[in-house]
């Protein structure tokens, strides 16, 4: 599908310029890829880590919690795409420019080539950032939809009792299992988009300092 692929291509770049320096050395570059394994050699851990405190936080994912969360995302969704269509816009004007100049000079073709890196990395991040926040609203609509429902503590229902079951039983190990895996799947997101976040704003302060310095690392 065009979706899935266009999906996978933002998932690609950004794992690619998350693990990556804005310039590399003409040799020895190896090219950094995002494999099935990478993927979940990088996740398992932290979904186990989500999953177990989903168990303990059933209470504070709630109605509340969703409703103040999906208004900040929503926020964040509009502004960041209006960042990012000026700083693809800037970066077409600045690639324009710097090809129709015919400038040779080895260290203004550096300070471009980072500067042109910089906004590849930007963009790629951001718009997994964009793809996350998209995906935690569409989670964030559970609790919104179930209420009281989606806070009951798994240990004191029919989760836990394999002794007596019957089609009731199943029926709420069911419910609670999907309520305990979307729980963990929105704290795995959150920690992931604010990591994300930090990244972004790391890798700007990171460029705007060399760019203060007039000094480009290699």
């Amino acid at each position: 599908m065009e979706i899935k692929r266009n999906v996978l291509l933002i998932l690609k770049e950004s794992y690619k310029w998350r693990n990556r320096e804005l310039l590399e050395p003409a040799t020895g570059f190896v090219d950094i890829n995002l494999s099935k394994t990478n993927f979940l050699k990088n996740n398992a851990l932290l979904f186990v880590c989500a999953f177990t405190l989903s168990l303990g936080l059933h209470s504070y994912i709630n109605e509340a919690f969703a409703g103040y969360l999906i208004s900040s995302l929503s926020i964040f969704i509009g502004l960041f795409t209006s960042v990012l269509i000026l700083v693809f816009d800037k970066y077409l004007n600045q690639k324009k420019e710097f090809d129709q100049s015919g400038i040779t000079n080895s260290n203004v073709v550096l300070q471009q080539k980072k500067l042109q890196n910089f906004s590849r990395q930007f963009v790629f991040i951001s718009l997994e950032s964009l793809l996350i926040a998209v995906t935690l609203i569409a989670f964030l609509l559970l609790p919104l939809i179930f209420k009281e429902n989606y806070t009951t503590n798994v240990c004191d229902s029919y989760f836990v009792k394999f002794n007596d079951w019957d089609f009731k039983g199943i029926k709420i190990f069911i419910k609670n299992f999907i309520f305990v895996l979307s729980r963990a799947i929105i704290i795995l997101l959150l920690y992931k988009f604010i990591k994300y976040l930090f990244y972004i704003f790391g890798s700007l302060g990171s460029f705007l300092k060399g760019v203060f310095d007039n000094h480009v690392r290699l």
